[in-house]
């Protein structure tokens, strides 16, 4: 067997309604660039995909074209859903010199594969 070229590095877990929300961080050894994907799971054990590279890389400006470190849940600020998360220019194997933090407004669209 050959080694996994993305690796899960962290997950942030939240209960949207009767679905729970699962923001994963997962690093790309081959582009040296890490992203978040978005699972689901009804029971907290069986977790299936339901969008790979759920925040794109560079979504917020370009400055965040080869990292994007998952935030821990949505946040709602005076009825708009927000994500927080870090991102970088930088590959994982470089020294980071410019991490942010970002956020993305998050809309019930977004959600739509978790129902």
């Amino acid at each position: 067997a050959g080694v996994s070229t993305h690796q899960f590095y962290s997950i942030g877990v939240q209960r949207l309604g009767d679905v729970l929300a699962g923001f994963v961080m997962v690093y790309d050894s081959t582009s040296g660039t890490i992203r978040m994907d978005l699972y689901k799971s009804r029971d907290g054990l069986t977790w299936t995909l339901a969008q790979a590279n759920w925040i794109p890389i560079g979504a917020a400006g370009e400055w965040d074209d080869a990292m994007v470190v998952n935030g821990h849940g949505i946040i709602d600020i005076d009825g708009v859903w927000w994500l927080y998360y870090t991102g970088s220019p930088e590959g994982h194997s470089e020294p980071a010199t410019d991490y942010r933090i970002g956020r993305v407004r998050v809309s019930a669209s977004s959600l739509v594969n978790l129902g």
